[in-house]
């Protein structure tokens, strides 16, 4: 197993506006729960390109990588992203 972990600003570059707790919850509910049934989400300020912003990031335990690619692709065509960097970690788990 691994955790996959991706990191998503929520300004939207070349215009003021920002990726709002609305359209994050509507990605969250009716995109990423379609391929995950759980996952942890951690809200965080960040830092990219000379600019303070909003930042989130969500983690999953998982073998499928593909899976954890097509959410980041979403979430870098649906808010117009530079990019979402994808952390991976291997690790031994054991489910009690």
């Amino acid at each position: 197993m691994r955790i996959y972990k991706l990191f998503c600003g929520r300004n939207i570059p070349e215009s003021t506006e920002t990726v709002t707790d609305e359209l994050l919850n509507d990605f969250l509910i009716n995109f990423v729960s379609n391929y995950f049934e759980g996952f942890t989400i951690t809200h965080s300020q960040g830092f990219w390109k000379r600019e303070m912003e909003l930042s989130f990031s969500l983690e999953f335990i998982t073998d499928d990588l593909d899976k954890v690619k097509l959410i980041s692709d979403e979430y870098k065509n649906r808010f117009n992203q530079d990019c979402v960097i994808r952390q991976v970690i291997d690790l031994e788990t054991h489910f009690e």
